[in-house]
């Protein structure tokens, strides 16, 4: 893969002996050539094996892994398991919508006990903030409730954990999971979560104008035109796979009520990426930050991740009209 930004040089920094080796070239090189050389034609070369075959299997290797996980990690790269445990997680590191929707398609039957076992509780951090401070308003479109947008619902642990506080029940809050990935729909809908399920939602793509969205939420109204109309978006463990420019926090805000809230996650190696556009909306008076929490663990159970990179929850208000 050619590499030609600093910043998605950094989505390939996944494991500790990638980041010591790719973090020291870049160091040596002078500030214009990190930013505009092709670094890594070899990138390979500097993710050799770190164990031999007949050292024990840590923890987390691949003998643990699930099978689709490893079919996942043998589709997109020719490395043997032993070296890259985690490389699923390097592989779906990508804003290619179509690369994203194939990894997790193939995945979803394992995605949430492979990340469980990873110590990942970020849909828990999200649906606490947002139990905190989002409360029930009329609307339009779904009197006396909550209406949320899930979006990259995945298969729906955020939906869950939101509907484990006291106001988010079906009664409250009328919630919709939206993703790209439709076999990670399916287990989505199978919790019964959601109210409804809405697959092909590119999150990449703005404006959003998904057909089903506007059929199943807003009566046949053009989704792409469409503003004002959630109380609440959360997107949880997405970010990663958006294209920072690609507006859609600017997208959020616009579906999202004034006084609503947007509730995400996001790497601390990819955050600063998003920080230009998080500004340019607070300048614009488009919404204000509300709270940021972390750096929390993100996958704390996993080699390649533990401490090194770690996660913040932000919480923003979109300004009253």
């Amino acid at each position: 893969m050619m590499i030609s930004t600093r910043a998605n040089l950094r989505r390939l920094l996944t494991s500790r002996a990638a980041t010591t080796a790719c973090r020291r070239r870049l160091s040596q090189l002078p500030t214009a050539t990190r930013q505009n050389q092709r670094v890594f034609a070899a990138t390979a070369a500097i993710i050799p094996n770190q164990q031999s075959p007949t050292a024990a299997a840590p923890a987390h290797s691949p003998r643990h892994m699930s099978t689709h996980t490893k079919k996942i990690i043998q589709h997109h790269h020719h490395h043997d398991y032993r070296q890259t445990p985690s490389m699923i997680l390097c592989n779906v590191s990508t804003t290619d919508s179509e690369e994203s929707r194939q990894i997790y398609d193939e995945w979803a039957p394992k995605y949430e006990q492979d990340m469980r076992s990873w110590g990942w509780d970020m849909p828990e951090q999200v649906a606490q903030l947002i139990a905190k401070y989002v409360k029930s308003r009329d609307t339009k479109y779904v009197p006396h409730k909550m209406s949320i947008l899930d979006a990259g619902a995945g298969d729906g642990l955020a939906g869950m954990a939101l509907r484990q506080h006291p106001g988010f029940d079906k009664s409250q809050a009328f919630m919709i999971g939206a993703d790209y990935s439709a076999q990670m729909l399916q287990v989505a809908a199978s919790r019964k979560v959601y109210d409804a399920v809405i697959p092909s939602m590119n999150l990449n793509t703005t404006p959003f104008c998904n057909n089903k969205l506007s059929q199943a939420f807003l009566d046949g109204c053009n989704a792409s035109t469409a503003v004002n109309i959630f109380d609440a978006i959360l997107c949880v463990g997405t970010m990663t796979y958006i294209n920072p420019k690609a507006g859609t926090l600017r997208e959020f805000c616009r579906w999202v009520k004034p006084g609503g809230y947007i509730c995400y996650t996001n790497r601390t190696d990819l955050c600063d990426d998003f920080r230009p556009q998080e500004q340019a909306l607070e300048e614009e008076g488009v919404w204000s930050l509300v709270e940021k929490v972390g750096p929390l663990p993100y996958l704390p159970g996993h080699p390649d991740y533990g401490d090194d990179i770690q996660a913040y929850v932000y919480l923003y208000q979109k300004t009253a009209e």
